[in-house]
């Protein structure tokens, strides 16, 4: 049972942080169109 326990615990931490790595890239992603578009805007 215990070693059952390490490989869930050790896969869902796995899991959990590539989560947080796409969650990191999609909002650096969103804050940059986000700049882009509005300095876009100014200019215009």
């Amino acid at each position: 049972m215990a070693l059952i326990t390490v490989i869930v615990t050790n896969a869902t931490n796995r899991v959990l942080s590539f989560n947080v790595g796409v969650y990191l890239i999609c909002a650096t992603f969103l804050m940059c169109a986000a700049t882009c578009h509005s300095e876009a805007r100014s200019v215009h």
